[in-house]
């Protein structure tokens, strides 16, 4: 069984906010660990994530072990795992936001010859291209 994964039950699972969700969160992902099904994400479950972590207060470094710590998850298929592994690293290196490292990631995974954004400041520490906004 292969079943898309919404980012509320990891949620529930890192949170423990809630002690019926956490124990049934607890027990799809126990599941996907012993094999018995196969859990699967798309780009959005990770920046709720961080998002909602970062909302409650969690340190920049919490986020990324947490991150991390769901890609690692056996039987999870990732779509995007490359990109967000890489993000993910970038992340733990640099104390930038995820989803700041996400878009860089994803600029150089795909080819792209840089990042056309308002923000600057919040690639300059990356590997990727800053495109002039006058270009």
């Amino acid at each position: 069984m292969r079943m898309l994964t919404d980012s509320n039950i990891f949620l529930r699972y890192l949170l423990k906010d809630d002690e019926k969700q956490l124990v049934q969160a607890e027990t799809w992902i126990e599941r996907a660990r012993r094999g018995e099904l196969t859990l699967m994400v798309g780009p959005p479950v990770f920046f709720e994530i961080a998002w909602t972590l970062k909302s409650c207060k969690f340190k920049k470094e919490d986020i990324i072990t947490a991150l991390a710590s769901l890609l690692a998850t056996p039987n999870l298929i990732v779509f995007d795992r490359e990109i967000a592994m890489e993000a993910v690293e970038m992340a733990r290196e640099t104390g930038i936001e995820f989803s700041d490292c996400y878009v860089a990631a994803s600029a150089r995974r795909s080819g792209a010859d840089g990042v056309v954004t308002f923000n600057r400041r919040h690639f300059v520490d990356l590997p990727v291209r800053i495109a002039s906004l006058d270009e």
